[in-house]
């Protein structure tokens, strides 16, 4: 994804798109936010699998519960560049993405009380300790129902489905720039700018040049070709 977001990076900040984009100034500001957050989770997300797991409990614990949040976070970052950038939410009916939410939530998100979607039994949950790898756990959850659930969560696996999600995503947001840029450079394609340039403004410039190198007060001739200089820029 790091490259995708470079390439997300150089589009916005050509001339063209960041005096487009940049109108809306918290809007720009949150797009801005958002391409440096995917990047810092993804930083957080490779550190976790190329590091020790640690020897602890605790250390075990704490890494766990570090990247799932990272992972929560990169979702909602990407989620929020594409609103930044007046695109639908990504996130709204993506089933596989949805699931990595629900997980995170279930283990350290909300898991002593799960309120769920109305009419769904409340939970309460579990991440059974000695289940703890660093590719693996144990969530148990118990219902307000009564029911129990038992679930195997393989983290690789979790990593793994995110970055393709995320990546899908951001390669539509990379497409859908490009079409911007090249609509508006279609729209204006007829326009040279050459055009906007009279011939008689040498003349402008002689005349306001005179006036400088005589070191006079400016004439109302100097003036009035001095203006026409400003409105043509």
């Amino acid at each position: 994804m790091g490259e995708q977001i470079q390439i997300i990076r150089d589009l916005i900040n050509t001339s063209m798109m960041r005096s487009l984009l940049s109108k809306n100034l918290a809007l720009w500001n949150q797009l801005l936010s958002c391409l440096d957050v995917v990047e810092d989770t993804e930083l957080a997300i490779a550190a976790y699998l190329d590091r020790e797991f640690g020897e602890s409990d605790g250390a075990h614990y704490l890494a766990v519960y570090g990247l799932l949040q990272a992972l929560f976070i990169q979702q909602d970052a990407v989620r929020y560049l594409c609103e930044s950038l007046g695109m639908l939410n990504p996130l709204d009916n993506n089933s596989r993405l949805e699931k990595i939410r629900d997980i995170r939530n279930d283990t350290i998100g909300h898991p002593t009380k799960r309120n769920r979607k109305r009419g769904q039994p409340t939970s309460y949950n579990f991440i059974s300790r000695h289940s703890l790898k660093s590719n693996r756990l144990e969530l148990m959850s118990l219902f307000s129902n009564g029911t129990p659930k038992f679930a195997d969560v393989s983290i690789p696996d979790l990593i793994a489905e995110q970055r393709t999600c995320l990546s899908e995503i951001l390669t539509s947001v990379i497409s859908e720039l490009e079409q911007k840029e090249k609509a508006h450079k279609e729209k204006f394609r007829m326009e040279k700018l050459v055009s906007v340039f009279p011939g008689t403004l040498s003349y402008a410039f002689g005349k306001v040049s005179d006036r400088i190198i005589d070191g006079k007060y400016p004439s109302p001739l100097a003036l009035l070709n001095f203006q026409q200089i400003k409105r043509t820029l």
